[in-house]
Order: structure tokens, then sequence, then C-alpha cells
């Protein structure tokens, strides 16, 4: 329990710090969906904490119904910060009010965005069709994959032919091109049109690649070790499935 609540505070502290840096970027969209991220991870740490079952994927997917709510307006008003706490307001109303109080304490103030507008749903949508390249998601995910499989490919052929820093670059493009093609597709099942929950898990799964402090020189071992901290950054039940969808090396 205490090493899974460790693991959901350390992503929200990852979050949060990315919301920041959005926010000083002037990245409204980016800023509050990052935040709603941390706020969510913080909430299911409590959850552990009370020893209450709750699955990432199935909170993410009740958290992105209040979000979708929240952004439908053409016109919040407000800032990004009213934003976001407006959808703390919703969250907390379905918490008894023990978890109430645990939320007000572990949720950091939202006063970084205090300086944003409140973006507006268009500007969601606008961020949306950004990430998706002017393609359906269906079709994203199509090409995406596509993309994997020529760099999978491509690193073979190099792995052959003894050039290893060409073939561990070109396994990590395609392993970064299954990651996306998952995300979407994950989103699209949930309910997630905006793609938020795209944004949260990869700046979870960046981290962690970023985090890693070395490769291995042998291709195979090098993209074994990425795939592995972006499996744990993805969470138990994503990181198996995202774990399925990778290409043989």
């Amino acid at each position: 329990m205490n090493a899974t609540r460790d693991r959901l505070l350390s992503d929200a502290a990852v979050l949060w710090t990315a919301a920041s840096a959005a926010a000083e970027r002037g990245e409204a969209v980016a800023a509050v969906t990052l935040a709603w991220g941390a706020d969510v991870r913080t909430a299911e740490a409590a959850l552990v904490n009370r020893q209450v079952a709750s699955s990432s994927r199935g909170f993410l997917q009740a958290a992105s119904a209040v979000v979708q709510r929240l952004v439908g307006r053409d016109d919040p008003g407000g800032t990004a910060a009213d934003l976001v706490d407006h959808a703390r307001d919703v969250l907390r109303e379905a918490a008894d009010p023990g978890l109430q109080r645990e939320l007000a304490r572990e949720w950091p103030k939202v006063d970084v965005l205090g300086t944003l507008p409140a973006p507006l749903r268009p500007d969601f949508e606008d961020a949306a069709r950004s990430r998706l390249g002017a393609l359906t998601p269906s079709a994203f995910v199509a090409a995406r994959m596509a993309q994997a499989r020529t760099a999978m490919d491509a690193a073979q052929h190099h792995r052959i032919a003894g050039r290893t820093p060409e073939a561990i670059q070109s396994g990590y493009e395609s392993d970064l091109a299954v990651l996306e093609a998952y995300l979407v597709e994950s989103a699209m099942a949930v309910g997630d049109p905006l793609l938020l929950t795209v944004r949260i898990r990869w700046e979870l799964a960046a981290r962690a690649i970023s985090a890693i402090p070395g490769l291995p020189d042998a291709p195979v071992a090098a993209a074994e070790r990425i795939r592995q901290a972006v499996v744990r950054a993805l969470g138990p039940a994503d990181g198996e499935r995202l774990a399925h969808v990778f290409l043989p090396l």
C-alpha cells in the first residue's frame, strides 16, 4: 500500500512541477490539464492511504468526466486557477468529510495558475487537434503504429549491421510511436476526446525516461530498460497493457 501511495504522490509532484512550468510559459491548456492530473493522483493516494480500492484507470475516467463537463462551456470565465478550483470542488462533493480534509491538506495552492485566463473548450479542442496532426484518432493510431513498425525494422537492420547507436535510436523511436498510439487509443476508450489523459500520461512517461541514469550498450538491453521505465510510470494496469503492445525486439 505505502509503495503505491508513494508512487502516486511522486506522480503528483512531477505533474505539478510540469503544470507550473507550463503556466510560466503561458500555456493555459497544458497547465490546467497537468494540474488536474496531479490532483487526481493526490486523491488516489489518499484513497490508498484509507485502504479504499481504486484503480488509476477507473479514477482517471471519473475525473475525466468531471473535466469534460467543466470545459464543455464556451466561456467558463475567471482564471485557470478558478477552473482547477472548480474541478476540486466537484471531486470533493463526492468525498466524505475525512477525505475532504485530507485533500485540502494535500492539494497544493493553485496561485501559479492565477495569472492565466481560464482556457475555453475551443482551446482544449485545438490542443487535441494539434496532437493528432489533423487526423482522426483512429487514423492517428494507425499512422503511429505504422511508424513504429518502420522504425523497429530499421532498428533490427542497424543491430545486424553492428550500428549500435543507430539501433538504439530507432528502437526508441519505435517505442515512442507505440506509446503515443496507445495513449490516444486509451483516451478514446475512456471517453476523453480532448486527450487530457494523453498529456498527463505522456508527461509521466517522459519524466521516467529522462530519469534513467544510463543505458546499456546493447540495443535490446537498452530498449528493455526504457520500456521498463515507461511501464512503471503508467502504473500496473496501463503499464501491463502497454507492455503487450510494444513491438518484438
